[in-house]
C-alpha cells in the first residue's frame, strides 16, 4: 500500500483533530487509526493519539504510541538538521520548508517528551 500524500495526511490528521475539539474522541481515534494504518510514518498522529487514549486510562497503549512518535521524529530529525545545516546550495522555498520540519519535528519532540512525562507521573 503506497503512502498518501503529505497533503492528504495533513488533511486527515485536522479533521481527527476538529473531531476531537467537538468531543467525538471515538470518531478521533478511529480517523488517527485510519491515517496510521495509511500513513505510518506521519508521525503526529501517533502523539495525538497517544494524548487521547491516556485521558481514557489507557497508559500503556499511550506509552507505546508515544515511544513510535519518538522514534519516527528521532529518526527524522537529524537528516532535516544535515539538510539545513549543511552549507548545500538551496532555494529559499527549500531552505523554508526544511526549516519549517525541523521545527515542527522539535515541537513534536518536546510534546511527546512532555506525554511521556506525565505518563510518569502519578495523577493529582
Amino acid at each position: 500500500m503506497g503512502s498518501l500524500p503529505d497533503h492528504a495526511n495533513k488533511a486527515r490528521y485536522v479533521r481527527a483533530l476538529v473531531l476531537r475539539e467537538k468531543g467525538d474522541l471515538a470518531g478521533s481515534v478511529a480517523a488517527l487509526r485510519e491515517l496510521l494504518a495509511k500513513a505510518p510514518e506521519y508521525e503526529p498522529s501517533y502523539g495525538a493519539l497517544a494524548e487521547i487514549l491516556s485521558r481514557s486510562g489507557r497508559m500503556d497503549e499511550s506509552r507505546d504510541l508515544y515511544l513510535k512518535a519518538l522514534s519516527l521524529i528521532e529518526k527524522a530529525l537529524p537528516p532535516a538538521l544535515a539538510t539545513l545545516e549543511g552549507g548545500v546550495p538551496m532555494t529559499y522555498s527549500t531552505y523554508s520548508e526544511m526549516r519549517d520540519l525541523v521545527e515542527r519535528l522539535t515541537r513534536e519532540k518536546e510534546i511527546v517528551l512532555h506525554g511521556l512525562g506525565d505518563l510518569a507521573s502519578p495523577a493529582p
